[in-house]
């Protein structure tokens, strides 16, 4: 009898679709039923009971993992931009204005005449509220020298805004 052939990482996301399913297994098995029955009774169990995370199934299934040839291979080439963007594209949000509190901290709350504001914008992302409001005030500072913070969290420039988030844009502090 063939060797069961075993699945990619790929091909096994691909088929399970990112998780379990009762139509994944079946087309699994309608693919080569003799050779894939016993290799996916594990499978089917783990999806029979309610769960779907392909991970956990294979460290509950104490798999072997094979280390690459070249560390690069696994290197995620999505950048945190690529994300937000593909995010953007497939939000079904509008493109309508949003408020959004607006925080400005040393050298920007200067430019700004104030430390606060609610303001309406249409900018959906840190990055685009920043160009508006450096043409607005006149900011000095790239956003490559600041950080941004939206509702309290350090975030990405990327990120989608979304209606009643905080946002700090925080300029490079020296002191002693």
């Amino acid at each position: 009898m063939a060797e069961i052939p075993a699945l990619s990482r790929r091909d096994f996301l691909t088929k399970t679709g990112a998780g379990f399913g009762a139509v994944a297994l079946s087309s699994l098995l309608a693919e080569n039923p003799l050779r894939a029955a016993p290799a996916i009774a594990p499978l089917a169990h783990y999806a029979a009971s309610g769960r779907n995370c392909p991970r956990k199934f294979l460290i509950e299934q104490s798999a072997k993992l094979l280390e690459p040839l070249h560390a690069a291979a696994l290197d995620n080439v999505n950048s945190t931009t690529d994300y937000w963007q593909t995010m953007q594209t497939l939000s079904a949000t509008d493109a309508s204005t949003r408020t959004l509190r607006v925080q400005y901290f040393a050298l920007l709350r200067e430019q700004a005449g104030r430390s606060d504001e609610s303001l309406s914008t249409s900018a959906r992302t840190p990055a685009e509220l920043y160009a508006e409001l450096t043409t607005k005030y006149g900011f000095t500072l790239p956003h490559e020298m600041l950080k941004v913070a939206v509702n309290a969290e350090f975030g990405d420039w990327n990120q989608p805004l979304q209606g009643g988030d905080a946002v700090v844009f925080i300029p490079p502090v020296a002191g002693g």
